[in-house]
């Protein structure tokens, strides 16, 4: 015989499991959720800087090689992290200085681009970065990352500053490399006495939220 004050055991605990299915089914979505970035190359560019001992000049200048053919796409998984499949691609053969004839030696010898076209940077963490993402306002973070050049992989740390504007992201980073981390052959050319260390690297880049 029941006890009067029970209740079925198949009712008990229902409106708890009605809301807890409920919760799962609102927050699926989040969980699920990623988002994903497209380089608006017409609006992108990355460049590199290096010192050179030139002939003639007490001190040393800079010379700056600059490519705006950026392409590549950036997801972001719920948790924020980078999503397997993300890559910013610049092609090499691009580059271009004040000095024609510097950038013929730098894409013939240094970079190889005819067997080494592009530089790749596979982003594997984005250390600070906000998530969810802010839709307004400035963060800065630092993006590690498989960096390829002339056909040797690095781990990169980059440093960066992000500006948020709606479906919009501008984003500048920043690092400096060495010749021998990817075994890169330093610039002899005219006047040029020597090249020294590190080479700057700098990404300037407009990306635009689009559907993973």
């Amino acid at each position: 015989m029941r006890h009067p004050d029970a209740r079925p055991t198949s009712r008990q605990g229902r409106p708890q499991v009605l809301l807890a299915g409920l919760a799962l089914a609102l927050l699926a979505p989040v969980w699920a959720s990623a988002q994903s970035f497209t380089v608006v190359s017409d609006a992108s560019q990355a460049s590199y800087t290096v010192s050179e001992k030139v002939v003639g000049l007490a001190l040393p200048r800079d010379a700056v090689g600059t490519t705006k053919l950026v392409a590549g796409t950036v997801t972001l998984a719920a948790d924020g992290a980078p999503a397997k499949g993300s890559a910013i691609t610049v092609d090499l053969r691009g580059l271009t200085s004040d000095a024609a004839r510097r950038d013929r030696y730098i894409q013939g010898n240094t970079l190889d681009t005819t067997t080494y076209p592009d530089a790749v940077l596979v982003p594997t963490a984005l250390d600070g970065l906000p998530s969810p993402l802010p839709t307004e306002g400035t963060a800065t973070f630092k993006i590690v990352g498989d960096l390829t050049v002339h056909g040797t992989t690095k781990s990169v740390t980059w440093d960066a500053t992000a500006t948020f504007a709606g479906d919009t992201v501008v984003l500048k980073a920043t690092t400096d490399v060495t010749f021998d981390d990817f075994g890169l052959r330093r610039p002899v050319i005219g006047p040029i006495l020597a090249v020294s260390d590190p080479i700057h690297l700098e990404v300037d880049l407009t990306l635009k939220r689009s559907t993973p």
